[in-house]
C-alpha cells in the first residue's frame, strides 16, 4: 500500500510504509521483505539496508517483481544505470516461457 502511495504524495507513502513496518510481524516473509525494503528506502533513506532486504527476498523468490523494481529504483538513486536496466529488465524475462512465447 505504501509503495503505490509514492505516486499520490510522498508524506502519505511515508505514513503507509511506516505503518507497515509497524505491523510487519503479521505478515508473510515475502511481504516482510518487501516492507522492510520500502521502509528502509522511502522512510529512512538507508539504501544498504533496503538493498539487503531486496537482494535476500530476490534471492528467495525468484519469480517476485517487487523486489527486482526496489532494486531499480534504488539503482537509479544511486546513479548506477547499468544496474538500473538489468533489474528494470528481469522482471519482464520472467514472463516468457519455455516455448519462447510472450506473454506481452
Amino acid at each position: 500500500m505504501g509503495n503505490e502511495n509514492q505516486w499520490i504524495g510522498t508524506a502519505l507513502a511515508v505514513e503507509s510504509i511506516r505503518k507497515a513496518f509497524e505491523l510487519r510481524t503479521r505478515v508473510s516473509e515475502r511481504e516482510k521483505l518487501i516492507i522492510e525494503g520500502d521502509y528502509y528506502n522511502v522512510v529512512t533513506g538507508n539504501l544498504m539496508k533496503a538493498r539487503q532486504s531486496y537482494t535476500l527476498g530476490e534471492q528467495i523468490y525468484p519469480r517476485e517483481v517487487s523486489f527486482r523494481n526496489g532494486l531499480g529504483v534504488l539503482y537509479n538513486a544511486l546513479g548506477n544505470m547499468k544496474r538500473v536496466s538489468e533489474n528494470f529488465k528481469r522482471p519482464f524475462d520472467s514472463l516468457r516461457t519455455p516455448s519462447g512465447i510472450d506473454f506481452l
